[in-house]
């Protein structure tokens, strides 16, 4: 698990081998806007190398119940988006 970032994820993705599974992951927001719940707050991740459809799946599965919004997002769109902020 790595953050959503694309020096991060080129980097994994060149020295890792292709059995690897990578998962990339970011919370939306800090620690103050999610202290008493992470409703609604967006949790964007991307299943940049998954292998193991297990692994991919279920891992986002994990935040779910906290009840963040999950957002599939690509590295690039996540870093570009980011970027503007």
């Amino acid at each position: 698990m790595l953050s959503v970032k694309v020096h991060a994820a080129t980097l994994l993705t060149s020295v890792l081998p292709s059995t690897a599974d990578i998962l990339c992951t970011h919370l939306m927001f800090g620690h103050e806007s999610g202290r008493h719940s992470w409703a609604g707050l967006p949790f964007v991740y991307d299943r940049l190398l998954v292998t193991n459809r297990g692994h991919g799946d279920a891992i986002p599965d994990v935040w779910a119940p906290e009840g963040c919004r999950m957002v599939k997002m690509a590295v690039t769109k996540h870093e570009a988006s980011a970027a503007s902020t």
